[in-house]
């Protein structure tokens, strides 16, 4: 048999693989989940219930990577005004952060006392954000019941498209969610989401409708948003404490809920150790307690309304200890993943029944559309084609890679590697608990992958229920039960590219070498199977993938698959030094390709094994994937410890006895 036909399953000899990733984060989220509940269930008084909202509060928003306003003014300016019958429209735009612009639309109604109340609209993932049809039909059906509103596009939405190029004038044709992932994902290595940035124009919103006093009492603000926006909306209740009222629709549910419908979600809706600190989505109604809330849902969501009703359930527990039961309410309507004109309708009553004082009702089917032109707050339709250097997030994260960077180099060496072994240390041994190998070794069911060359595979525990797998390639005259130098390979998909290597083994056998090649977990021949109906097998690696939605899992756990694969690799160590016999001086790593970099940082940490490091490893983490326009997502998530940027980057770390192959 060829290199190329080497076939490295084992057959059913050891536990089944194929759905122990999905299976071990599911069970370790579920922990949580319980831990959770446990917490939430002591809270008996409103000063337990303050103290736990305040430490909420704190947690929830370093999670998010901290505030990421800079001091910029508002600059905030009325650039256009019609005129029609029931109303007043405004297009708006001002500063969140420096020269960072947020275009938005303000529906004023006529004949109302002034200052008045006000909602604040926020988009989910329609590609034209507030002037998409839909959501201005809910607008302008919230503004005929006597609310001024004031809808605002978020991040790569409407006027606010991220990825254009200003020489030409020509747009990328992704849609928001690879706009709001094309730079969300790269800025977790800074430690900074998508979240943050999301947070930081939406509070700077609200310091806009505070500066139209003669519009806006502050006093009686509102929120409101569906999908995505309803994502949004949540973020305001939890952090924002200036909000009168909220109605966050077809979103809130429960992380365990959702864990279990097996959906991923955009880059701006991960909130980074949510889950690991025992925080659901009830949480946003605790914050908001005992102010109003009416949470409205779609009995057919794909955010599972068993969820839904069950944290209502549960927050309506903390609005009674307040002695507000009747200011949290549920509205569900028959129908799919929408904001439908019977939510819209019911926003309206809610917002002005609680924030008016008396309950008006306007129909949805009379709301009027208007061409997108029509409500234009930029010149050509998008911020960055309009105004001279005009930033979004993709810059700032260009921007704060840099000063991390100096920050970084600015320390004596020493320092800096001392400082960056701690952390990575922290991460990367982050809730491991300890377990024995329990190895699977088959030295008599070897496979023959050329004459006079054989292969012996392996099964281990990484971590409690979580098998890592590998092959020992070795000459046939070596003797298996003689320790020998041994290079341990970390690459790219594992056992099943041991045929692209084949140059490679045949040197080091050359040298002296016999070779292990590990698959880390997900990969070779301990990749987890499809968890959704159309993910094919070459959609594993993509956006909204299988790893996508598994890797999203693990950052609301505070953990990352980067992380879980470095201590992949100091087990697989441990592994052969305890069931082989292999020493430390014995035992060469090899790091090559997207996936050496696990190997780059498990050496490292473990400087008593040597290393060698591959071509085509990758360097600079910057470089990859801050740096590029729009990288089209390729397992990212898999390939980021959030925050590493603030501690290293790839090269800083390389030692300098490695060597290089």
């Amino acid at each position: 048999m060829s290199f190329q036909g080497f076939d490295t399953m084992t057959h059913g000899y050891t536990h089944t693989h194929n759905d122990q990733l999905k299976d071990f984060i599911y069970k370790r989220q579920e922990e949580y989940f319980q831990q959770g509940r446990a917490r939430r269930d002591q809270i008996s008084t409103p000063e337990e219930l303050a103290e736990y909202v305040r430490q909420f509060r704190k947690d929830f928003l370093e999670g998010l990577g901290g505030d990421c306003f800079d001091g910029a003014p508002l600059n905030g300016a009325v650039v256009r005004v019609e005129e029609y019958p029931d109303y007043r429209q405004e297009a708006v735009i001002f500063q969140s952060r420096r020269d960072t612009y947020v275009t938005g639309t303000m529906y004023i109604p006529h004949g109302i006392p002034l200052p008045g109340p006000a909602v604040l609209f926020l988009c989910g993932h329609a590609d034209e954000g507030r002037m998409d049809g839909d959501y201005q039909r809910v607008c302008a059906t919230i503004a005929r019941c006597g609310l001024i509103v004031f809808a605002v596009d978020p991040v790569g939405q409407g006027e606010r498209a991220s990825y254009c190029d200003v020489k030409t004038g020509v747009r990328s044709t992704v849609g928001c969610s690879a706009d709001h992932d094309g730079a969300g994902v790269p800025s977790l290595l800074t430690g900074r989401t998508m979240g943050a940035y999301f947070y930081c124009d939406e509070s700077r919103a609200l310091d806009y409708l505070l500066t139209r006093g003669d519009l806006v009492d502050p006093a009686r603000i509102g929120v409101t948003g569906n999908s995505g926006g309803g994502t949004q909306t949540a973020v305001m209740m939890m952090l924002d404490t200036r909000i009168a009222a909220a109605a966050p629709a077809t979103f809130l549910t429960s992380r365990e809920e959702y864990m279990y419908a097996g959906q991923a979600q955009d880059s701006e809706q991960i909130w980074p150790s949510f889950t690991n600190r025992g925080y659901e989505h009830v949480c946003a109604l605790m914050a908001m307690a005992p102010r109003p809330v009416c949470v409205l849902a779609t009995s057919y969501d794909f955010f599972p309304i068993e969820g839904t009703r069950a944290s209502v359930e549960e927050g309506r527990r903390f609005y009674d200890m307040l002695g507000a039961g009747d200011r949290l309410r549920l509205v569900e309507d028959p129908f799919t993943h929408h904001y439908t004109p019977r939510l819209a309708e019911a926003a309206g009553e809610f917002f002005s029944e609680v924030l008016l004082g008396k309950k008006n009702t306007a129909r949805y089917a009379e709301a009027r559309v208007l061409p997108k032109e029509k409500m234009y707050a930029t010149a050509k339709g998008n911020v960055r084609l309009s105004i001279p250097g005009a930033r979004n997030v993709h810059d700032d994260s260009v921007l704060y890679a840099e000063q991390l960077r100096r920050a970084r180099l600015a320390l004596p060496r020493a320092e800096r590697l001392e400082r960056a072994r701690k952390w990575l240390e922290e991460r990367v041994y982050f809730h491991r608990l300890p377990t024995a190998f329990n190895a699977r070794i088959f030295p008599r069911m070897h496979c023959r992958i050329e004459d006079g060359y054989l292969g012996t595979t392996f099964s281990w525990y990484s971590q409690k229920r979580l098998f890592n797998y590998g092959v020992l390639i070795r000459p046939e005259q070596y003797e298996f039960d003689r320790v020998r130098p041994t290079v341990l390979a970390v690459w790219d998909e594992g056992s099943r590219a041991i045929g692209r290597h084949e140059a490679w083994i045949r040197n080091m056998w050359e040298q002296g070498y016999q070779v292990f090649v590990l698959d880390v977990t997900g990969v070779g021949d301990v990749r987890q199977c499809p968890l959704r109906i159309d993910d094919t097998p070459d959609r594993y690696y993509k956006f909204y993938g299988t790893l996508y939605k598994l890797d999203c899992d693990l950052l609301f756990c505070g953990d990352s698959m980067a992380a879980m694969r470095v201590y992949d690799v100091l087990r697989c160590i441990g592994m052969l030094k305890s069931e082989i016999g292999l020493t430390e001086d014995l035992i060469t790593l090899y790091a090559e390709g997207i996936h050496g970099m696990y190997a780059t940082m498990a050496g490292f940490l473990k400087e008593d094994v040597r290393i060698q490091y591959g071509d085509s490893l990758i360097r600079s983490a910057e470089e990859t994937y801050i740096k590029p326009w729009l990288l089209p997502y390729e397992d990212f998530y898999s390939h980021i410890i959030p925050g590493m940027l603030r501690y290293f980057d790839f090269s800083e770390i390389m030692r300098e006895d490695g060597e290089n192959r």
